[in-house]
């Protein structure tokens, strides 16, 4: 059975997994230990950034759950390459200066490509500023109702062609 298809809920979508116990955090105990952080031991102050070292993790889902917490999440939106982030190279710069979160997280980014690029040109790694998601949320909400009119109206499944025509990486 696939990993994806042994998830068979929303409550069941997570992080952090432990193969020797099969336990993990999921999205509800993520948004939970966010929450209890943030106003038991910062007074209501979010978090700077949260990094998630970890596989498809940037994603709108996961920065609606962080937004309230956090200013910024580093995360990738698919795989990650070889042993996850270079952390001897991302933490460099605290030797000789300081960074701001944004600094920081755009440093963490160019880090990772530094480090993969030589191997492949097939990763992702990003930097968002959270409280710019409800905006790109917005949008994304827009182009997936025209999407939706387009396929409802469509003549011999041309907008279906079209999508599947777009997904491909032989164009």
């Amino acid at each position: 059975i696939g990993f994806l298809d042994y998830l068979k809920s929303e409550e069941d979508r997570g992080v952090c997994f432990g193969d020797t116990y099969g336990t993990y955090l999921t999205n509800q105990k993520l948004e939970y230990a966010l929450k209890e952080v943030t106003s038991r031991f910062l007074n209501g102050k979010k978090i700077d950034f949260i990094g998630f070292d970890a596989c498809l993790m940037s994603m709108i889902e996961i920065g609606n759950i962080l937004r309230p917490y956090a200013n910024y999440m580093v995360g990738s939106q698919e795989i990650e390459l070889g042993t996850g982030w270079p952390y001897h190279t991302i933490l460099e710069p605290f030797k000789t200066q300081a960074l701001s979160p944004e600094e920081f997280c755009k440093h963490i980014t160019k880090a990772y490509h530094e480090n993969y690029k030589s191997i492949t040109y097939d990763y992702t790694l990003s930097a968002i500023q959270l409280n710019k998601l409800e905006a790109l949320e917005q949008s994304l909400d827009t182009v997936a109702s025209l999407l939706l009119t387009a396929l409802a109206n469509q003549q011999n499944n041309s907008v279906s062609r079209l999508i599947r025509a777009s997904k491909s990486r032989r164009l």
